[in-house]
């Protein structure tokens, strides 16, 4: 399957080394596509597509946000004709520049806007619950047990996708119901953000959800 990205920082990086590991075509898409071409094949050792954001969303299977939330609007809204019937993954968080969270309201989320800017997409949430110093190969387990990677979305067959990536890339995921549940996601992300920075407990950290 073939992953896009949007952004390339270093969760789309550490996540996209993760799929590719498992045997997945990563595609990036960059506002500077030479520049960090050069960047990104620094980091996988090999040759990494990179190309501009409609570009890359056009040849992308599945495309994942992973660029700041307050960018979102703009990109998705200049791509939106590119991602018709496309499964899309939201894994940005609603932040302030101090990592502080951008309050949308008890009956909303970002992941249910961005559901609203791609109507013909199948958008889900999935991924913003784990740090980027956490989507390493040596870093998924804790023990036996690998971190969770929480998913939603109103799409079930999109959920399962998704779900099948994350198991491939070393997670074990865990579909937790419709779009309007990114509401709880984001505010477990939240949490860890305030355990890691406001607490200084540190990013190299994540949630396992154990069910018997």
């Amino acid at each position: 399957m073939r992953i896009g990205f949007i952004g390339v920082g270093n969760v789309a990086t550490n996540l996209g080394k993760l799929f590719d590991q498992a045997g997945h075509n990563v595609i990036y898409g960059s506002r500077h596509p030479s520049e960090d071409k050069k960047k990104l094949e620094t980091v996988f050792n090999k040759e990494v597509e990179v190309d501009n954001f409609e570009t890359a969303a056009k040849k992308s299977d599945v495309l994942i946000f992973a660029i700041p939330y307050s960018a979102v609007k703009e990109v998705a809204e200049s791509i939106k004709d590119q991602l018709d019937g496309k499964v899309v993954v939201d894994l940005t968080n609603p932040l302030n520049s101090d990592w502080s969270p951008v309050l949308l309201g008890v009956e909303n989320s970002g992941g249910e806007e961005m559901a609203k800017l791609l109507p013909n997409a199948k958008v889900v949430k999935a991924f913003n619950t784990i740090f980027a110093d956490m989507m390493k190969a040596e870093k998924l387990s804790f023990g036996d047990a690998n971190l969770t990677a929480f998913i939603c979305g109103n799409d079930s067959n999109a959920n399962q996708t998704v779900a099948d990536l994350a198991s491939d890339a070393g997670f074990a995921p865990l579909i937790v119901g419709d779009i309007k549940n990114a509401r709880y996601l984001e505010a477990i992300a939240h949490l860890n953000i305030q355990i890691a920075i406001g607490m200084k407990g540190g990013t190299d950290a994540g949630f396992k959800f154990f069910q018997r």
